[in-house]
C-alpha cells in the first residue's frame, strides 16, 4: 500500500502530535527538496516561506500542483517530514483539503 501522499482522510494523531511544526505547503518544483508554507498550524513559519525538508524525496506522489498537510520535525537548520518511532513506511503527508485540515487542528487543540 502507497501511503506516502496519503489519500486517506484520517490524520495521525501521534504524527501531528509529535511535529514541531504543521503546515499546509507546496513542493516549489518536482526536483526540489523545499516547500513553500501556505498556511501554519502550528509553529512559527510564515506564509510564503520557503523550508528545506530533507526527506522530502522520500515521499511518493507528492505532486508540486496541489496543497499538502505536512507535519514537520526540525532537524539542525531543516526539517524532516515527522515519522514516528519504528515507523518503515515512507514519510506520510496529507492532502489538504478542509477535512484533513480540521483534524489537523482538532488534534492541535
Amino acid at each position: 500500500m502507497d501511503i506516502g501522499a496519503s489519500s486517506s482522510r484520517i490524520v495521525s494523531p501521534d504524527q501531528i502530535s509529535k511535529a514541531h511544526v504543521v503546515v499546509v505547503a507546496r513542493r516549489v518544483d518536482s526536483v526540489s527538496d523545499r516547500i513553500r508554507v501556505e498556511r501554519t498550524l502550528r509553529g512559527d513559519l510564515p506564509p510564503d516561506h520557503e523550508v528545506r525538508v530533507l526527506n522530502l524525496a522520500d515521499v511518493p506522489d507528492l505532486s508540486d500542483d496541489r496543497s499538502y498537510l505536512f507535519p514537520l520535525s526540525r532537524f539542525r537548520n531543516d526539517f524532516k517530514v515527522t515519522e514516528l518511532e519504528g515507523q518503515r513506511d515512507a514519510p506520510l503527508v496529507y492532502p489538504a483539503s478542509p477535512d484533513v485540515i480540521e483534524q489537523a487542528k482538532a488534534i492541535l487543540r
